[in-house]
């Protein structure tokens, strides 16, 4: 079976699908790998699927920096809370359990950033 589906756009569906795996991927990669990575070898790789589903390069760029910056924030392997850890003193889970608000939100910042492009696209209209 081809992963190509007969509108041209692979096996996606639609653009929200898409949209929901590359969030998906970019928050698991940023969890394990350095963030300018991701974003130098990533990004231009997946932008031309990003372009066929008519996505803005301004939004998906601001898909991918908050991806990432949630990534290096999420327990328990990412790697700004060992930062944290040695900052203040602490061990893992008390700083998981201070910083879960924090992620929660963020989370939903990133669904606003993916799913309503307006709000990533504000300053530059």
């Amino acid at each position: 079976m081809s992963a190509t589906s007969v509108d041209g756009h692979g096996c996606f569906e639609s653009r929200w699908s898409m949209l929901l795996a590359l969030n998906l991927g970019f928050f698991a990669m940023a969890a394990v790998m350095d963030e300018i990575a991701i974003m130098v070898i990533l990004g231009p790789m997946l932008i031309s699927i990003a372009n066929q589903f008519g996505v803005d390069p301004i939004h998906f760029g601001a898909m991918i920096v908050t991806n990432v910056a949630i990534g290096m924030a999420t327990p328990p392997i990412g790697y700004c809370l060992f930062v944290g850890m040695a900052i203040g003193g602490v061990g893992l889970w008390p700083l998981s359990r201070a910083i879960a608000p924090f992620i929660l939100m963020m989370l939903v910042v990133l669904m606003l950033v993916t799913y309503v492009p307006s709000v990533a696209l504000l300053l530059i209209q």
